[in-house]
């Protein structure tokens, strides 16, 4: 029979190896490395930040992270010491998305040097020296500011790394496609923005970058969950994945989308490959470019992890209650983006002095905040057709190089467009520029607009100089021709002969520098020869012979504009203000036709001054609600041509409506005159609306006809003039459709009904 003695301390041996035993599990638990998996997926990636979210909020350790597309993204902030909640706020601030989106477009650009607006469609770059392959455009979306936000975001801690992935605050991996070579590319040190970025590339949406002499693609087409990655790199014991992609269906053989997609991206291995681990799986219907609901996939992604957080407890019991500790230690370490110098690659030196004059107006040291207005900037310039950013690190003085990867554009632009309409108003366009970039930067270039009811051509030189005063010095031709049918009813019935057509040729000199990346201000003189023939009867016969004033002249402008408008026609956001001064002198020659009571030739000598301003805001009442007042007014000493005709055709015309330019309305010619409008804007997708807008003009001198066929000004407000318009409005990747029911009040038809697909422009008046 054991004695009691021996049972105690047999009890207590067993206790003892017990709790060696608990001890020695628990330690090896808190000694296993978790790592951590970001799949791609686009928008619906998003969902990794809610996942980091509630990890951290849970207290499990972050050993390494590895990640592809926008897992890549996500994964290397993460690693540069932005908590999840510091992504959330970068990736789902509006100018983020509307970047992503591609819809940010007009965002920056620069008015300074993109200044005319004409009716082109589409618009081809292109080398004259190169295969027409390379011609072609490979992508749909610049992300310039994408490319500069990795930067900002990413070099500190990179620096502080040595550019080594596996000192920043958490080991880091990310993997792009060699398309060349059908494989993985694995990113373990280098310049940390750049390989995000190509981890990212989407084909064919996003510009691909080179990195290491490898044009390199999203890591998604042959690895769109890298657990393989990670276990090579980090030898985890544990996995923690978030999946939101998977593998295409197989290719049908009716359905050119499931080919194409089975053709570029192979298929993934979703699993753990055996490692104990668990992989969460966020539930939603969020597509790929669905960045408008990239809130609702944080969401998606916390809750999903949330609701398997015990799941991970049976997996791992490790806390860790000082990851914002070292995340604060880690970046107080960082040192402060300071950029002393900027290098360039691929360009000559006189083409670097052009550039570096267009980012850095002063002298000194700059961050990239400082910058940044001008450098996104640079995707509007003519003569720029990419920028990439990478920066290093200077130990000795404690500051940054910037380094730009430049593309400079192609040297010609083709650019076609026009106007489709059920109205005779059918008008044609093509240009083609030329361009060089020096010290300075150089573009020649002509358009045509052709069409029975306009036709012009232009040709232009400019010379644009880069420094703390830009300049834009712009010699010009232009040529145009407008001619008014008495019949404006439609595209396929018989038109009568014209009532008035209208002939100017001009050539003069514009000198403009910017007084913001939205305004400019500018000078002009020009030499103007205006000749238009008209009928003084509105019952003429083609046996009658037409009357022409001949009107020579010199003209000398200063205005100051600022646009940000979203589109050239058709806005829904953004505002345009003009203010122009001019003062006109030259003579006029009157040739009487058969309808005219005057006999022979007449000559005046005429000279006025005039200010003309207009103004248009779209103010967002609602998300899809939109309010927009417009001004536009007119202040001149101008007196009367030699007849009532002749002075309705020199006199600017009030033309709020897109068909309002299209047409010859008397009663919205006045000497003195003030416009006043307002309309909505209905948002019902952000391609399609519904408008309506109505205005009222106020000519302060009316122009009446006397006995003699001369104009006699009326009374002072004497008269008021109504127009109105509804519009239903999509705007196609190539231009706007158009279904347009518009009232103009004096008209002996008010009404119009037009429809038009295009751009409703033309080149720039004489007068």
């Amino acid at each position: 029979m054991e004695s009691p003695k021996i049972h105690s301390v047999t009890k207590i041996l067993f206790a003892l190896f017990v709790g060696l035993a608990l001890s020695l599990r628990v330690a090896a638990q808190q000694n296993e490395k978790i790592a951590i998996v970001l799949s791609g997926g686009g928008a619906s990636a998003y969902a990794h930040i809610g996942f980091l979210k509630a990890l951290e909020e849970k207290g499990v350790p972050i050993h390494s992270i590895t990640g592809v597309s926008m897992g890549a993204i996500i994964g290397g902030l993460y690693a540069s010491g932005y908590s999840p909640s510091d992504i959330e706020q970068l990736l789902t601030s509006e100018t983020f998305i509307k970047e992503i989106s591609g819809l940010n477009e007009n965002a920056y650009r620069n008015l300074f040097k993109d200044q005319l607006t004409d009716a082109s469609w589409i618009n081809l770059k292109i080398n004259p020296e190169g295969q027409i392959g390379k011609n072609l455009p490979t992508h749909l979306f610049d992300p310039l500011y994408l490319d500069l936000i990795l930067l900002e975001h990413t070099v500190r801690a990179n620096a502080a790394a040595n550019c080594d992935f596996d000192s920043l605050l958490v080991p880091f991996r990310c993997v792009a496609s060699d398309v060349e070579n059908k494989q993985d590319i694995v990113f373990s040190s280098g310049y940390l923005n750049r390989a995000i970025r190509t981890s990212s590339t989407y084909p064919f949406y996003v510009r691909p970058i080179v990195y290491q002499d490898k044009l390199l693609f999203d890591g998604g087409l042959y690895n769109n969950f890298p657990t393989n990655v990670a276990i090579d790199s980090f030898d985890p014991d544990i996995i923690i994945g978030c999946n939101v992609s998977y593998n295409y269906t197989s290719p049908e053989k009716d359905d050119l989308i499931s080919q194409v997609k089975n053709m570029l991206v192979s298929k993934s291995d979703y699993s753990l490959r055996g490692k104990k681990g668990i992989i969460i799986t966020p539930e939603d219907d969020i597509e790929t470019f669905d960045f408008d609901r990239a809130k609702e996939a944080i969401v998606s992604g916390y809750e999903a992890t949330i609701n398997a957080i015990d799941s991970i407890r049976n997996i791992t019991q490790q806390v860790d209650p000082y990851q914002e500790e070292r995340r604060a230690k880690f970046r107080k370490k960082l040192a402060s983006l300071k950029i002393e110098k900027l290098e360039s690659t691929g360009i000559t030196d006189q083409q670097q002095r052009y550039i570096s004059k267009a980012l850095v107006r002063k002298k000194g040291d700059f961050e990239i905040e400082g910058i940044k207005e001008n450098y996104l900037a640079l995707i509007s310039d003519p003569f720029i057709q990419y920028v990439f950013p990478d920066a290093y690190f200077n130990e000795e003085s404690n500051k940054y190089t910037l380094k730009l990867e430049i593309d400079l554009e192609k040297s010609l632009e083709a650019s076609f467009g026009g106007n489709i309409s059920n109205k005779s108003i059918n008008t044609g366009f093509v240009s083609l520029a030329w361009k060089n970039l020096s010290y300075a930067g150089l573009i020649v270039s002509a358009n045509s607009y052709f069409g029975k009811y306009y036709s012009s051509v232009n040709a232009d030189i400019r010379l644009i100089k880069e420094g703390r005063f830009p300049l834009s010095i712009r010699p010009y031709v232009t040529f145009n021709r407008w001619d008014y049918f008495r019949s404006r009813t439609s595209f396929f019935e018989d038109v009568k002969p014209a009532f008035v057509i209208e002939n100017e040729q001009f050539t003069g000199l514009e000198v403009s520098t910017p007084t913001s990346k939205t305004s400019y201000i500018f000078s002009d003189i020009r030499y103007v020869k205006s000749s238009p023939n008209y009928y003084l009867e509105s019952n003429f016969s083609n046996a009658d012979t037409s009357d022409q004033t001949i009107f020579n002249a010199g003209s000398y402008r200063l205005g100051w504009e600022f646009n940000t408008l979203d589109q050239k026609q058709y806005a829904t956001a953004g505002k345009s203000i003009r203010l122009n001064l001019a003062f006109t002198e030259g003579r006029e020659s009157y040739i009487p036709g058969s309808t005219s009571p005057v006999e022979g030739f007449l000559n005046k000598y005429k000279r006025w001054a005039e200010i003309r301003f207009s103004y248009k805001q779209f103010i967002p009442l609602s998300e899809q609600l939109i309010f927009y007042p417009m001004i536009d007014g007119r202040i001149s000493s101008l007196y009367s041509f030699s007849n009532f005709r002749a002075s309705e055709i020199f006199l600017p015309q009030y033309n709020p409506l897109t068909e309002s330019a299209t047409l010859f309305l008397p009663q919205f010619r006045s000497v003195n005159n003030l416009g006043l409008g307002a309309g909505l804007v209905f948002k019902l997708t952000d391609r399609l609306g519904l408008r309506t807008q109505h205005h009222l003009f106020l000519p302060f001198n009316t122009n009446e006809q006397t006995e003699g066929k001369l104009t006699e000004f009326g009374g002072t407000l004497s008269k008021r003039y109504y127009v109105a318009g509804g519009a239903a409005v999509y705007q196609t990747p190539l231009g706007p459709l158009a279904a347009n029911i518009n009232y103009f009040e004096g008209n002996r038809k008010p009404w119009s009904f037009m429809i038009n697909f295009g751009y409703i422009l033309f080149n720039q008046r004489g007068l």
